[in-house]
C-alpha cells in the first residue's frame, strides 16, 4: 500500500468511511454502480444528440459488413424481397459492401472509406438487437448505445483499477473527473468513435500492467484483444506499442521478450478479420489506410498562431487548457508533479505508465509537421490518465495538508459541483464548452480558436426539431453547407421537403436553411454571409451564451429592413481590362449585392476559370470566397443566366472596386463593348 493510499485508510476521515463501505460491499461493486450511473444517464438521454456527419458512413458500412457476414451478399436485394418489420434508414442501396469495396480503387486516398470499420460494425449489432429486433430505441439511438455501453464499462473499470492501486479517494476523484470532462461526457454519446477509442486504449494499458506488475500471462491475452478492438476502431492505439513497450523495459520483467509482440499479432489479426473489403487485395488495400491516416495526420496549412520555435505545435495544448474544467485541470498539474517526482522510487513505474499514457498522445500531435484539427477529440486518449492524475494530485494535496485532511477531502469532492452544474445546463451541448480562463465558449469565439463551438453536426436534431413545431405545413428546408445525409430523413416531418438545391439566395423563395455556426462553417462563402447579414434568424440554439446553430427562415419578412430595398447603377460604373483581369468601379463605395456584366454572346466563350476580389481603395483587395471554377455559388445561382450575360453576387459587401483575376483573356469578359450593372444597397 502507497503512501498516499495509507493516508487514506488511517488518518483522512471521508478516506476512512469510503474504506468502510469498501469493506461492506467491496470496490467491484462501486465500480458497477458508477458505471451504471453513467449508463443509466447516457442511455435516457440519447433521445437529445443527432448523428454526426461522419457517422452515415458509419453506420451504413457497419450494416453492409453485417449483412456480408449473415448472407454472403453484397448488396441488399434480398431485403427489397423481404422487408424486415423495422429497417435502419443507414441500410441503403447507398451504403453496400460494394459501394465501400469499390472505394478502394479510387485514386485518392481520403476517398478510402475512412477509419477502421468496427465501431460502426458493433454498433450495427446494437442497432439490429435494439431497434429492429426489439423496437425498444430508436433508430439512431440504438447505433449510440454501443459508445455509451463502452464508455459507462470503462468508467467502471477506470474505478478498479485506481481503487486497486490507490484507494477510494482517489478512485473517485479520477472517476468523477473522467465523468465530467465534457468532450468525453458529450461525445460518448454521438461519436461511436473517439470514445470508444479512449477506452480500448486504456483498457489495454491497465491489461498490460496487470500482465507485467502482477505476473499474470494470460492477462497479455486480454491485452492483445482490446489492442486488437482499438486498431479495428482507428489505428490511434498503435501508439500504445511504445508506451508498452518503453515502460516494460524500464519496469525490468522479464515478461516482456516472451509476450509483449502476441499484442500486435493478435491485434493485427482482429484489424483484418473485421475489414472484409480489405481481403480480395490486402497489401494494397491496407497500404491505402496507410496512405488516409498520413494524409490527414499531416498537413502543411498549420496556423502560424499556434508555431512555435522548430514549428512544434501547440494548438492541442492549448486547446486542453482552455477546455479541460479548471477543478480537473489544478488537479492533474497537481498529479503530473507528483509523478515525475515519484517516477524512480516507484517500484512498479505506474507513474511513469501514467505520464506516457498522458504526453503520448500529445506528442504525436505536437511534434514539427504532425497536425490536428477540430479540436482534441482525435486524441482523446489523453483524458483518461488526466483523470487519473487528477485523482493522484488530489491526494498529493491531502498528503500536503494531512491535518486538515477532512475539510479538504469535502471541499475537492465539493470543488466537483460547478462543472456539473454546467454541465447539465449545456445538455445536450457538453462538448462544446470551453473553461473561465479563455472566457468560455464566447472567449473562445473572440479569439478564433479553431474548431471552437463544433459538435460534428450533432446538433441538427435540435434545429430540426424546432422546425418539426413551427415550420407550415409543406415546407422546404435545407442546409447551410453539407450534405444531405448529414440529417436523418426519419427526424424530419413527414410533410417537409429537404434537399440542398431547396437554397434560394436572394430570390427568397421561403425555405429554412438550417446550419452549424461553429468555427469551419464556411463563414467567407455567400450563402453564410448572406444568412447573417440579411436575414433575422427564426431559431438560434445556443451555448454558454454563444449561437452554434441558428434556423434561417428565407423570405422578405424575416430580413432586415435595412436589406429589404436593393438598387442599381445600370450603364454608369467604369470599368478597364488589363491582362488577366478585370477591373469594375462603382464610382463611390456602396454595398455591393450583384454585378451585371453583357457582352456579344459571338465568337467568344464565358469565363471558365478565374477568382473574384474587393477593394474600398483600389489597393487592398479581399478575395471572394466563392469563385467561378473551384467553389462557385451553388445549386440555385447560375452565373450565365443566358447568352451574353454574366453575373456575380455579393453579400452587401462595402467596396468601391471589384476585380475579377485570372481571367482567360479569350474569354467574353474581354470583348467590347461591355455593359456593366451594379446592384447594390
Amino acid at each position: 500500500m502507497n503512501t498516499i493510499t495509507k493516508i487514506f485508510y488511517n488518518q483522512a476521515p471521508v478516506g476512512y468511511i469510503l474504506s468502510q463501505i469498501y469493506m461492506k460491499s467491496n470496490r467491484m461493486t462501486l465500480s458497477i454502480l458508477l458505471a451504471v450511473v453513467f449508463f443509466g444517464i447516457g442511455l435516457s438521454s440519447l433521445p437529445h444528440y443527432g448523428v454526426n456527419w461522419d457517422e452515415p458512413v458509419h453506420f451504413g458500412r457497419g450494416q453492409a459488413i453485417l449483412h456480408y457476414f449473415f448472407t454472403g451478399k453484397k448488396d441488399y436485394a434480398d431485403l427489397e424481397k423481404f422487408q424486415p418489420a423495422r429497417r435502419s434508414f443507414y441500410q441503403s442501396e447507398a451504403y453496400t459492401f460494394n459501394f465501400f469495396e469499390k472505394k478502394f480503387t479510387a485514386a485518392d486516398p481520403l476517398t478510402v472509406g475512412g477509419h477502421p470499420p468496427l465501431s460502426g460494425f458493433l454498433a450495427t449489432i446494437s442497432n439490429v438487437i435494439f431497434y429492429q429486433k426489439l423496437g425498444i430505441l430508436g433508430d439512431i439511438e440504438a447505433y449510440h448505445l454501443y459508445g455509451v455501453f463502452v464508455s459507462a464499462v470503462f468508467i467502471g473499470i477506470i474505478f478498479y483499477f485506481v481503487h486497486d492501486i490507490y484507494g477510494p479517494f482517489i478512485a473517485m476523484v479520477a472517476t468523477i473527473s473522467l465523468m465530467t470532462y465534457p468532450l468525453f461526457l458529450g461525445e460518448s454519446r454521438f461519436n461511436i468513435k473517439d470514445p470508444p477509442e479512449a477506452c480500448y486504449f486504456g483498457i489495454t494499458l491497465i491489461c498490460f500492467y496487470y500482465t507485467v506488475v502482477r505476473n499474470r500471462p494470460g492477462w497479455i491475452l486480454f491485452t492483445a484483444i482490446f489492442f486488437g478492438l482499438g486498431l479495428a476502431t482507428k489505428l490511434n492505439i498503435v501508439f500504445a506499442l511504445p508506451i508498452m513497450f518503453f515502460w516494460a523495459v524500464v519496469v525490468g520483467r522479464r515478461i516482456l521478450p516472451r509476450w509483449i509482440f502476441v499484442v500486435p499479432l493478435i491485434g493485427a489479426v482482429i484489424f483484418f478479420v473485421a475489414w472484409p473489403m480489405l481481403w480480395m487485395d490486402p497489401v494494397s488495400r491496407i497500404l491505402k489506410v496507410f496512405e488516409y491516416y498520413t494524409s490527414i495526420g499531416t498537413n502543411a496549412g498549420f496556423d502560424p498562431r499556434y508555431l512555435t520555435i522548430f514549428r512544434f505545435n501547440t494548438y492541442a495544448l492549448q486547446w486542453i487548457l482552455y477546455t479541460t474544467p479548471v477543478g480537473t485541470l489544478f488537479f492533474s498539474f497537481l498529479g503530473i508533479f507528483y509523478a515525475v517526482r515519484s517516477v524512480k522510487k516507484d517500484k512498479n513505474k505506474l507513474s511513469l505508465l501514467l505520464l506516457l499514457w498522458f504526453f503520448v498522445p500529445l506528442a504525436r500531435v505536437t511534434v514539427p509537421n504532425a497536425n490536428i484539427y477540430g479540436g482534441v477529440r482525435q486524441i482523446m486518449e489523453y483524458i483518461p490518465p488526466m483523470a487519473i492524475l487528477a485523482g493522484i494530485g488530489a491526494g498529493f494535496l491531502i498528503k500536503i495538508y494531512k491535518n486538515y485532511s477532512f475539510l479538504l477531502q469535502i471541499l475537492i469532492l465539493l470543488s466537483f459541483v460547478p462543472i456539473t452544474l454546467k454541465m447539465i445546463s449545456m445538455y445536450p451541448n457538453e462538448s462544446v464548452y470551453f473553461n473561465p480562463l479563455i472566457g468560455g465558449l464566447k472567449g473562445a469565439k473572440e479569439r478564433n480558436i479553431p474548431g471552437w463551438g463544433n459538435s460534428l453536426g450533432s446538433t441538427y436534431r435540435q434545429g430540426i426539431r424546432w422546425i418539426n413545431t413551427y415550420a407550415q405545413r409543406e415546407a422546404k428546408i435545407a442546409t447551410l453547407f453539407g450534405l444531405r445525409s448529414n440529417i436523418a430523413l426519419t427526424d424530419i416531418r413527414a410533410d417537409i421537403e429537404f434537399e440542398s438545391q431547396f437554397r434560394s439566395g436572394i430570390m427568397r423563395q421561403g425555405e429554412y436553411i438550417i446550419g452549424p455556426t461553429h468555427e469551419g462553417s464556411q463563414e467567407d462563402s455567400y450563402l453564410y454571409k448572406y444568412l447573417e447579414r440579411f436575414l433575422e434568424p427564426a431559431y438560434q440554439l445556443k451555448a454558454q451564451g454563444v449561437p452554434i446553430l441558428k434556423v434561417w427562415k428565407n423570405d422578405l419578412a424575416h430580413t432586415k429592413e435595412d436589406y429589404q430595398n436593393e438598387k442599381k447603377i445600370i450603364g454608369a460604373p467604369s470599368y478597364s481590362q488589363n491582362g488577366k483581369t478585370l477591373i469594375v468601379d462603382a464610382g463611390s463605395l456602396v454595398k455591393f449585392t450583384k454585378v451585371d456584366i453583357r457582352y456579344p454572346p459571338s465568337s467568344c466563350l464565358p469565363p471558365r476559370e478565374g477568382y473574384i476580389e474587393y477593394s474600398t481603395d483600389g489597393e487592398r483587395w479581399s478575395r471572394e470566397g466563392n469563385d467561378l471554377a473551384h467553389r462557385p455559388i451553388p445549386f440555385w445561382f447560375q452565373t450565365e443566366p443566358d447568352p451574353g450575360t454574366f453575373q456575380f453576387l455579393f453579400a452587401a459587401e462595402p467596396a468601391r472596386y471589384i476585380q475579377f483575376v485570372n481571367i482567360d483573356p479569350s474569354s467574353c469578359l474581354f470583348k467590347k463593348p461591355l455593359h456593366v450593372t451594379i446592384s447594390y444597397l
